[in-house]
């Protein structure tokens, strides 16, 4: 192996030195019998172990329990937000660390870019340039909300309304210098690219309930409708050959690539999948030894063609408290017994 003269530890190079993380936490809580509000709030910075990879992290959740009229009306809701930005590096420069010559240097003062960008094609550069020309970042946005106002109507009756919405979007960007040893071998002055992606899922519930006991009899009874929609869509973009390097991705429209028909355009849409259903449960007990459950669904599917869109589900059982028997209580090996 040549010598030319220095001395390198490339996995020094390509390692963060004491790479550290932290996070903070601060929850708030308080209320009254009425009404009760927890909140918390995070924030979260992390370096990786190799060089050009970190991550940031924003978010918090607030969950409220507000009761009106003594009782009668109940208002829930839960919201969670949280945001991630990362930056992301070449796991192979770990590997190019471990074959380099230990003599040779990452940096060069005499290049515009500060570094010794290779010309060894794919095989053989420089894990340092490799990671300081070139952004890779991604932001991550998760939302997740719901609220439930519940009406109690009488002892045993009570109706409850439910909404609630998952918001998650994506958005990547990336962009390679005009000095990058990839750009300097094709003879390209840069390439930027960025897509977005969104993800929305929606549902609404509505029940009523009913519940009561008198003498030697029980009724539980459940009956409502639920709705739920997904939806998701995106779009991304590439293009290469830009005439200034320091506007990076924020400019993309000044690629050369792009009136020569050679740079990159998509779209993409999610069938709009619904699901709906109507439903109800009732149990009958008496003196908690007889028990008949009988339960129904009717419930429709937009992925199926119309003709054969909803389908009716029934079903019932019976149960007998055998142990409950007057015949049993002598029978101590048993505790429970039901058919």
């Amino acid at each position: 192996m040549e010598d030319l003269g220095y001395r390198t530890d490339w996995y020094n190079e390509v390692t963060n030195k004491n790479p550290f993380s932290h996070r903070q936490v601060l929850n708030v809580s308080g209320g009254s019998e009425d009404a009760n509000v927890y909140a918390t709030f995070t924030k979260r910075d992390a370096k990786g172990i190799a060089i050009g990879s970190k991550r940031g992290e924003i978010g918090g959740r607030i969950n409220t329990n507000f009761r009106f009229f003594d009782g009668f009306a109940e208002l829930m809701s839960n919201v969670s937000y949280n945001q991630v930005d990362a930056d992301f590096t070449n796991n192979d420069i770990f590997n190019m660390a471990m074959v380099l010559n230990p003599t040779e240097t990452p940096y060069n003062p005499d290049d515009v870019t500060g570094y010794h960008v290779f010309n060894g094609g794919y095989d053989y550069w420089n894990p340092v340039a490799e990671v300081m020309l070139r952004d890779d970042r991604r932001q991550y946005r998760y939302l997740l909300a719901n609220s439930t106002l519940k009406l109690n109507l009488t002892d045993f009756l009570s109706t409850s309304a439910t909404v609630g919405i998952k918001s998650n979007s994506e958005h990547g960007s990336f962009f390679r210098s005009a000095q990058h040893r990839l750009s300097r071998l094709d003879g390209i002055d840069g390439y930027a690219s960025q897509d977005f992606n969104r993800h929305l899922d929606r549902v609404f519930e509505w029940t009523v309930n009913f519940n009561k006991r008198w003498e030697q009899h029980s009724v539980n009874a459940v009956g409502g409708y639920s709705y739920q929609d997904f939806n998701g869509r995106g779009f991304s973009g590439n293009n290469s050959d830009f005439p200034v390097d320091g506007i990076k991705e924020n400019d993309m429209g000044t690629g050369s690539f792009l009136p020569d028909g050679r740079s990159g355009l998509g779209s993409w849409r999610n069938p709009w999948v619904k699901l709906a259903a109507f439903f109800g449960r009732v149990n009958y007990s008496y003196l908690d030894r007889y028990i008949v459950t009988a339960t129904a669904r009717y419930e429709g599917s937009s992925k199926f063609a119309p003709e054969n869109r909803w389908g009716f589900f029934p079903g019932v059982s019976v149960g007998w408290r055998m142990s409950q028997e007057p015949f049993m209580q002598d029978i101590t090996f048993i505790n429970d017994l039901k058919f």
